[in-house]
């Protein structure tokens, strides 16, 4: 399964959004669910990232790997954890007075066995209506940092999102 949401963010450069999205130690900060995120290992252009996500009661560990293009996009997939087939992507791309920002969540078939598990309710709670809540909290975080006074959550930004 997965899921893409776009919008285009007026008055934003690529640069400044790639910039919140590459600074996973701040999730905490303002990323829905996410307790925790820390860099074992950052290459340069390869990081390495614990994190720690709870949704309801549950709450789940897992590694990804990241591997970016300053500041164009962001792609991370997990690498262990009960999340092995998680992946995310970000692609920023400039359009006229501003940036278009993709979010694109993906997930392997989950199998009826691990369903019924809490670790499969938790990725299925994960998928709902996710993709739009990461990016409403990231649009919100570059608004925080780039135009302090301006609000957040403009209804006049253009979105969509396709399931794929």
């Amino acid at each position: 399964m997965e899921r893409t949401v776009e919008k285009v963010l007026p008055g934003y450069t690529a640069e400044q959004l790639f910039a919140v999205a590459v600074d996973v130690e701040r999730y905490p900060t303002f990323l829905p669910n996410c307790v925790a995120a820390r860099v074992l290992r950052d290459d340069g252009d390869r990081q390495l990232v614990d994190n720690l996500f709870r949704i309801g009661p549950f709450r789940t560990r897992f590694t990804t790997r990241t591997q970016f293009v300053p500041p164009r996009s962001i792609d991370t997939w997990a690498v262990d954890g009960p999340v092995r087939d998680l992946r995310f992507a970000w692609r920023f791309q400039p359009v006229d007075g501003g940036c278009r920002a993709t979010f694109t969540i993906g997930l392997g078939v989950i199998g009826a066995g691990l369903g019924a598990l809490p670790a499969g309710r938790f990725v299925r709670r994960l998928m709902d209506d996710t993709e739009a809540r990461i990016l409403t909290a990231f649009q919100e975080r570059v608004a925080e940092l780039y135009s302090p006074g301006l609000g957040t959550g403009d209804s006049a930004i253009p979105s969509s999102s396709v399931d794929k």
